[in-house]
């Protein structure tokens, strides 16, 4: 979170999408942050299970969105649905963790899919945020309207 400060990185609410423990949730509670966790699979404390889509959660509704090792194990056709889904609900930062060890796949592949993704659509556009102080599997992007009157959710889809 000191990382994400220094950048320039602002937030309130905070959603991980794929809660494995409780452990980054209450961290980031405990520095007074709003913060809830979902998952695919994990029944956890606290955290509720979701779908592909994450339908039980409206679009623009969380200024951070959280996935950390879980699109190496996802399929490209299901990376798409779930990150089309993130953009849905996020209002401003999205940040993705690849666990390296655990794909043959390169980060540029991930990097693509996204990117894919993004240029489908006309609503929003990512940037990505690189500095030397993050690892280089860590994607933190930031969501940008391109044109706020078009926002609702048949753009994204």
């Amino acid at each position: 979170l000191n990382e994400l400060y220094k950048i320039g990185i602002r937030f309130e609410n905070v959603i991980d999408v794929n809660s494995y423990d409780n452990n980054l949730l209450n961290y980031i509670k405990e520095r007074g942050y709003k913060c809830i966790g979902t998952s695919l699979i994990n029944e956890i404390k606290d955290c509720s299970i979701t779908d592909i889509n994450l339908s039980n959660y409206e679009d623009n509704c969380y200024d951070m969105v959280i996935c950390f090792n879980l699109f190496e194990y996802l399929t490209d056709n299901n990376i798409n649905v779930y990150y089309k889904n993130l953009l849905r609900i996020s209002n401003s930062y999205i940040i993705i963790k690849i666990n390296t060890n655990e794909t043959d796949e390169t980060l540029d592949h991930y990097m693509n899919l996204f990117n894919n993704i993004v240029n489908k659509q006309e609503v929003f556009s990512m940037q990505r945020f690189v500095t030397k102080n993050l690892p280089r599997n860590l994607f933190i992007l930031r969501k940008e309207n391109i044109n706020k009157e078009n926002i609702n959710k048949e753009n994204i889809k």
